[in-house]
Parts: structure tokens; sequence; C-alpha cells
């Protein structure tokens, strides 16, 4: 089962995005720290943050929409 932490990143996410393309991203980033959707924690965010609003901003056409995304997910806490 998805950690909370995890499951509100795809909360923020889905007005943007395909949640299920979201949540592949989020998953192949937070494995590089050794992490996963069951285990990802807040202590993980402070280097995550910036990488997963870039690689996920790649998948928003739409600049005001990738924008307003960004924004909301570096301030994710």
């Amino acid at each position: 089962m998805p950690s909370p932490l995890f499951t509100r990143l795809l909360a923020v996410t889905r007005p943007y995005m395909d949640e299920k393309k979201a949540a592949e991203v989020i998953e192949r980033q937070i494995a590089k720290i050794g992490a996963t959707a069951d285990t990802l924690a807040a202590t993980h965010l402070g280097g995550l943050r910036d990488r997963i609003s870039s690689v996920l901003g790649l998948y928003v056409s739409d600049a005001g929409k990738r924008e307003e995304m960004v924004v909301k997910l570096k301030a994710f806490a």
C-alpha cells in the first residue's frame, strides 16, 4: 500500500497529468534513493522535491499548467 506521502504527491499531479504516468515517474525517482511508494517518507523529500518537479514538468505540455504544478510540488511538504 502506498505511503500517505506518495498518495498526496499523486493528488497534486492529478489535475495536470495522467495519474499512472505520474506514479511511474515518481517511483523511478524515489528508487534512486532507495525508497519505494510504500516507504516514501518526509525525510526523503529534501533532495527529491526539485528532481520530481523537473521530471514531472516534462510531461505537461501547457506551460502555464506546468508552472502551476511545479510550484505546488516544490511547496509540497
